[in-house]
């Protein structure tokens, strides 16, 4: 981690401090519950992506270009990026009809929105609003749609790619 002596490292070194919130479970495409390690272990990076059901068509196109983008950006065997989805339905249909269909992992249903809305990143705090970490440190390297600008504007299919070679893996 980032050695926090300035305010803007402070704020780097704690969001890398904060991936434990996630906790130990998850669910996976089948809404079976998984284990931290089975499902994150050796992926270069990390999507904390928040959404829900009602939040319209910006969560629904962006999950639907998710939906293409995940397998491509994990072809053969690749473990280039998993993503988490966070979300803030109100109730377990909701949930449910979120989690349909997606071929990665996401927050079980019953989990605390609370406790990971105060700890995991989401600095727009609006929806969709994914955030890509490390895979390896769990450091911040780009947070989604803020300060106005549209979610396809900040993560782009080819994102990937660029952020691999950053971390270098």
């Amino acid at each position: 981690p980032q050695n926090p002596k300035t305010p803007r490292s402070l704020f780097y070194y704690n969001l890398y401090l904060r991936m434990e919130y996630l906790g130990d479970e998850f669910v996976d495409c089948d809404m079976d519950i998984v284990k931290r390690a089975d499902v994150l272990d050796g992926y270069k990076l990390v999507m904390i992506f928040y959404n829900a059901s009602w939040c319209g068509t910006g969560c629904g196109d962006f999950r639907a270009q998710l939906k293409a983008w995940y397998p491509e950006w994990n072809k053969d065997g690749e473990k280039n990026i998993q993503i988490i989805s966070v979300t803030m339905d109100r109730n377990e249909g909701e949930y449910e009809t979120t989690m349909e269909d997606v071929p990665w992992i996401g927050m079980p249903w019953g989990f605390d929105k609370m406790k990971i809305k105060a700890n995991v990143p989401n600095p727009s705090g609006g929806h969709p609003s994914p955030s890509i970490l490390n895979g390896a440190t769990g450091e911040v390297m780009k947070f989604g749609a803020q300060n106005g600008n549209d979610v396809f504007s900040v993560i782009k299919f080819e994102s990937v790619a660029e952020w691999i070679s950053k971390i270098g893996a």
